[in-house]
């Protein structure tokens, strides 16, 4: 059995979180699970200490995302401690955890989200930044810093990286933008 550190894990296509894994210097087998009707499409995890934060879907009918927060000191029987729940958060993207704070995406509110998670049993929203420009079609994100570095694709025809501001976690602000358009003519295949 391995300790767990902070690390993030990517979307997956599983319908519910079943991301505990051992290896043991074996192939990775699950050794817990959990479910329930506010995580059906678990968007991404990060791993910190004894929790694991998770980003998800709900069900369509309801367009509302969750930010959850599992127990995972014994991994056998993850437990949910709190949950926050908003569709703003519909389609959540990308998440980062730092210290008290956690960070997430949102690519159908074009939003970066700011939870307080210093109380796990009660995460708190302290700050978010919209932005249809600068954010749009936001995907993923890496904090670093007093910065939290988001990739974004914006329906396909080019992808913009932005660098927000995060030193005030309530208040998070654009601090540099880029945008990489793909050249005319493009087939789409690299160079040879």
């Amino acid at each position: 059995h391995r300790d767990l550190h902070s690390f993030p894990t990517r979307r997956s296509s599983d319908l519910n979180f079943s991301g505990l894994l051992s290896a043991g210097g074996q192939v990775p087998t699950c050794v817990g699970h959990y479910t329930e009707a506010n995580m059906c499409s678990t968007g991404y995890t990060y791993v910190q200490g004894k929790y694991c934060y998770a980003t998800s879907d709900g069900p369509t009918s309801t367009n509302e995302g969750a930010f959850t927060v599992l127990d995972i000191s014994d991994p056998t029987n993850p437990l949910k401690v709190g949950q926050i729940t908003s569709t703003s958060y519909f389609f959540a993207e990308g998440l980062w955890v730092v210290g008290r704070y956690a960070y997430f995406v949102a690519i159908s509110t074009n939003t970066l989200f700011v939870i307080d998670v210093s109380d796990p049993s009660n995460p708190t929203q302290v700050g978010y930044l919209t932005d249809d420009n600068n954010l749009n079609g936001c995907e993923d994100l890496e904090v670093c810093g007093n910065f939290a570095f988001v990739t974004c694709m914006n329906e396909g025809s080019y992808s913009q990286f932005t660098a927000v501001d995060i030193s005030n976690p309530t208040s998070p602000v654009i601090a540099a933008h880029a945008v990489s358009a793909p050249s005319r003519g493009t087939t789409g295949q690299q160079p040879g």
